[in-house]
């Protein structure tokens, strides 16, 4: 129980060291990237040691090894077959291998040996000569065999394929730095596993449109749970047009938010979500509401935990509780959750196609370049408007703002490589909802100093769960200092111990936490005692455990058990935390013994 859940702090401790669990359940078969769990949640992974292959209810008395952090899970790696009660070596001596192998007697596994022909392979397979690996003869299959697993065709991950006729549903779009992709259904648009993603070199020159009729040569692939044909012409792969015109051939999907929801049940296995049969084909589901409007990433929610992404399509804002005719995209997995991405304006009853200037848009309005929105002009707010959801004059993500006569109350700061930032508050103005983060481009010039008075135009946001006002140049923001000498009226909103909580109830929705009020405000806390010393990150905690960060002040290294007459800053939520930023020296101060 000690390493038993992903993002657990009982199980750092552990981090690097050789353990051993003793008399332990196999929970969950290895999946193919050899990764098995036992009861408790416990992840082994065949890093180190490849040849054990347990099954579900398998009994294991003991099992070693040395206990790694990796995407988002703490796992123990068996360095060899002496670790794991039970297990053999795949091999003792390359004998052991066949053909074309050799054993890493350390590790007890089988490795590859470059092959020059194909009498080096085990009877089947062929020596593929620009790779110099065995490999076992390219097959001629349908989507259903690569996506279904329970196809007696179903392909291993690397095995050469080919796919004749396939029927291009999406359009091409940047998968990575070095590739591009694009999906494909079966001819027959079966109800589930008929549609799978390609993708290829980023120099892929042929143009490819929606209908068109494609045959495909490549390998089979499975990337972050997505299911793939990887067709880089530097692995043999190939593209070759056959045919277009075939849009009148395409037809989606229809479900219901119950088959298709974004989050999976267990995110160490999406594979066993509802949603998986269904993993890149066309979907098409029919009079939904919007559960939650778009986040900073343009993801947003429909009712029954839909999540539509606008990764090949920006420009739609729905309000919460619109009700949506149609809706249809493309499944992809990724960042943990399902989501269905629309292609264009026409997948989504109602709207419009992006904006990329301001002339795209109607008299009076703005094109959110970010976003692809037009955005009427802005109206003036209060600080309190941005941050209060329950305030009448409330201002929601992606409204058009001004706010004036709003004192600094923090230096300018490094936000990314392209934004800085800075805090303000209404002046004169403490306790709850008094403050916000302001962002600007990193090449905003203007010199900001506490105590400096600001009119801003921006928009709302809400980034990580921190509410901002982007005054993005770029975007039509701007900051107008109208004056300075204001310190005298920034107020400090007094807080105890029990007004504040760290770590909220609910990671998916910090906003319950009673934190959230003092998100952005300028606070002071008396009498405060040092609870744990400062990590290799600057970070530490009071008492209470509310955690106190240097991202703005860096020259404070507290002893545990010092006692502080007071400590200010303002609060920030950061890596599932509520933090306390002080901003320099003067805001910390040591009690008088």
């Amino acid at each position: 129980a000690d390493i038993s859940k992903p993002n657990e702090s009982k199980a750092e401790p552990y981090e690097g060291m050789y353990v051993e669990l003793k008399d332990v359940t196999v929970s969950k078969d290895a999946d193919n990237y050899g990764v098995f769990e036992l009861e408790g949640g416990v992840v082994v992974d065949d890093t180190f040691f490849k040849g054990f292959k347990p099954k579900k209810g398998d009994k294991i008395a003991f099992i070693r090894g040395v206990v790694q952090y990796a995407y988002d899970l703490y796992r123990v790696l068996p360095l060899n077959a002496s670790d794991i009660d039970g297990a053999t070596a795949e091999c003792a001596a390359d004998a052991d291998c066949g053909t074309g192998r050799k054993c890493d007697t350390d590790a007890g596994s089988c490795k590859y040996i470059v092959c020059g022909a194909d009498a080096d392979c085990k009877t089947g397979e062929k020596c593929i000569t620009e790779t110099q690996r065995c490999e076992k003869p390219q097959q001629t299959l349908t989507i259903v065999d690569i996506q279904d697993p329970n196809s007696s065709k179903h392909p291993s991950k690397g095995d050469a394929i080919e796919v004749k006729g396939a029927i291009v549903i999406s359009q091409m779009f940047d998968a990575a730095s070095t590739l591009k992709g694009f999906f494909v259904s079966d001819p027959s648009f079966p109800a589930k596993y008929g549609a799978v993603m390609v993708v290829v070199d980023k120099d892929f020159a042929e143009t490819l449109a929606i209908g068109d009729e494609v045959d495909i040569v490549g390998r089979a692939d499975e990337y972050y749970f997505n299911t793939q044909i990887a067709a880089r012409a530097a692995q043999n792969g190939k593209i070759t047009k056959t045919g277009n015109n075939k849009l009148a051939d395409i037809k989606p999907v229809t479900v219901t938010a119950a088959d298709v929801p974004g989050a999976p049940k267990d995110k160490t296995d999406p594979e066993t979500s509802a949603t998986e049969p269904y993993e890149g084909m066309l979907v098409e589901l029919k009079n939904i509401k919007v559960a939650k409007e778009a986040d900073q990433y343009g993801v947003i929610e429909l009712e029954g935990g839909v999540i539509v992404d606008d990764t090949l399509f920006k420009g739609y804002a729905p309000k919460v509780g619109d009700t949506i005719a149609f809706i249809r995209g493309v499944i992809q997995y990724s960042y943990d959750v399902y989501r269905i991405l629309p292609r264009s304006d026409k997948d989504i009853d109602g709207a419009k196609p992006p904006c990329a200037k301001d002339e795209d848009c109607a008299s009076g309005e703005t094109c959110n370049t970010s976003t692809g929105v037009c955005v009427g002009p802005p109206k003036t707010y209060s600080v309190k408007d941005l941050q209060d959801p329950t305030s009448t004059n409330y201002a929601a993500k992606g409204t058009a703002v001004e706010i004036k006569g709003v004192i600094v109350t923090s230096e300018l700061f490094d936000v990314s490589s392209t934004l800085k930032g800075f805090y303000v508050a209404d002046p004169g103005f403490a306790g709850k909802y008094s403050g916000v983060m302001v962002v600007v481009d990193s090449t905003f010039s203007e010199t900001l100093a506490i105590g400096d008075e600001v009119d801003i135009v921006g928009r709302s946001d809400e980034y990580f769960n921190n509410t901002q006002l982007v005054a993005r140049a770029t975007q039509s923001g701007k900051v107008t200092k109208t004056g300075n000498n204001k310190v005298a009226d920034i107020k400090y909103t007094a807080v105890n111990a029990a007004d504040l909580q760290s770590t909220p109830d609910d990671k998916t929705d910090p906003d319950k936490t009673k934190t959230e009020p003092y998100e952005g405000v300028l606070i002071e806390l008396k009498n405060v005692t040092v609870e744990e010393e400062a990590d290799q990150y600057g970070v530490w905690k009071w008492s209470g455990g509310i955690v106190v960060d240097d991202n703005l002040f860096k020259g404070y290294k507290p002893t545990k058990g010092d006692k502080l007459e007071y400590v200010r800053g303002v609060i920030f939520y950061s890596y599932d935390l509520y933090r306390l930023l002080p901003r320099s020296a003067a805001d910390i101060k040591a009690a008088t013994p």
